[in-house]
């Protein structure tokens, strides 16, 4: 089980919503033709997309035992934290670490692949993208 707090899960979710959305948009720019070099680009995005999948489904375990616990935190920092509270709240931290890292990682191959990372893509995306 892990703890997290209103504002880590929050984060959790908009990560899940991009990552959703991203493999949405590669699977349609994958089904396009792309020009004279469309195996070289198809393989990069399908790439990503295995990438974007496996953490999408990552997350989606996690939701099952995932918990919001406001009680070890303040506004300012952590409370008066005892041996339990600490192990619990360095182990959300690190639960997050994990999950941002990831999330960075297909963020910065997108980028690499002309892809800006958004939650909510349209027609004139998968056009631009196409064109180029």
């Amino acid at each position: 089980m892990v703890e997290l707090t209103w504002k880590q899960e929050k984060k959790l979710s908009r990560i899940y919503r991009q990552i959703n959305s991203l493999c949405v948009f590669l699977e349609v720019l994958m089904q396009m033709d792309m020009g004279h070099n469309r195996n070289q680009r198809k393989h990069v995005l399908a790439f990503i997309c295995g990438k974007a999948q496996e953490l999408s489904s990552t997350i989606t375990k996690d939701y099952k035992k995932l918990e919001i616990n406001n009680d070890l935190w303040l506004k300012d920092g952590f409370t008066n934290a005892t041996e339990e509270n600490e192990e619990s709240i360095n182990h959300s931290k690190l639960f997050m670490r994990k999950r941002q890292r990831k999330f960075n990682n297909i963020k910065h191959t997108c980028e690499l692949a002309g892809i800006k990372v958004k939650i909510r893509y349209d027609m004139t995306d998968i056009l631009n993208y196409t064109q180029n």
